[in-house]
């Protein structure tokens, strides 16, 4: 049985400066895919997102942010011109990579 190669990664988001992301940060982001994951659950629920009230699809979302922040890797890279992932090939076969931001 041939050896399978296999690489691990992690990336670790200690902080982000601001200015790089504007003035909303990334709370623009989250929020964004907070009011997407809200509006997956209720349609699987078979309820229009629509009909909920502002205030109360607020409060979930905030809720959903609190418990769940995430965005897309390419949207923190992409806000840095000239930004990319890459690691040295060698750290590519049986190794681990842990990505710093």
């Amino acid at each position: 049985m041939p050896n399978k190669l296999a690489v691990s990664a992690g990336i670790t988001i200690v902080s982000y400066r601001e200015s790089i992301f504007g003035d909303e940060g990334l709370a623009e982001v989250w929020q964004n895919n907070g009011s997407e994951e809200l509006w997956r659950r209720y349609e699987q629920k078979g309820i229009d997102p629509t009909s909920i009230s502002d205030a109360q699809w607020e409060s979930e979302v905030n809720e959903i942010i609190k418990a769940n922040p995430y965005s897309d890797l390419r949207t923190l890279r992409d806000c840095i011109p000239g930004a990319s992932w890459s690691a040295p090939k060698q750290n590519l076969l049986n190794g681990v990579l842990f990505f710093y931001i």
